[in-house]
């Protein structure tokens, strides 16, 4: 459980986020890695000052945060928009509804960490109870 509440803060204190994405072999692959839909992928990409998905030896970066066609992918995948996957701050405001849309596309294998997706993207800390289902976002 505490790990949970922790995981925002240790993605957001590295320097770089480097992630296999095991159905992508090039760009034109991007829609069908399943690694966009999962749930806790929210905090794995924006929390990072530096995400990198894709890496060739010979040519460089295949899908970075850095490149703008990969920005555009990622937006339209997960519906997080770019100006938040370059600069992103947790925290409660005008676009909590927005982060909300995220966790409603995303997919999680038990139905509570629907909610506790939102410790690290709202910067708030509640107790994490994977007795209570769907009841979880009652203790928001």
């Amino acid at each position: 459980a505490r790990s949970i509440r922790a995981m925002y803060k240790w993605y957001s204190q590295s320097s770089i986020g480097i992630v296999y994405l095991t159905a992508t072999a090039s760009f034109s692959d991007i829609d069908s890695d399943s690694w966009f839909r999962r749930g806790w992928t929210l905090q794995e990409l924006v929390a990072p000052r530096c995400f990198l998905g894709k890496y060739d030896e010979d040519t460089g970066p295949v899908l970075s945060l850095s490149m703008p066609p990969t920005c555009k992918a990622i937006q339209r995948l997960t519906k997080i928009a770019i100006e938040e996957l370059h600069g992103f701050t947790p925290g409660i405001g005008r676009s909590m509804a927005s982060r909300m849309l995220w966790i409603q596309n995303s997919t999680t294998t038990r139905a509570e960490d629907h909610a506790y997706l939102i410790i690290g993207i709202s910067g708030v800390d509640f107790p994490v109870r994977y007795s209570k289902g769907e009841e979880a976002f009652f203790h928001l």
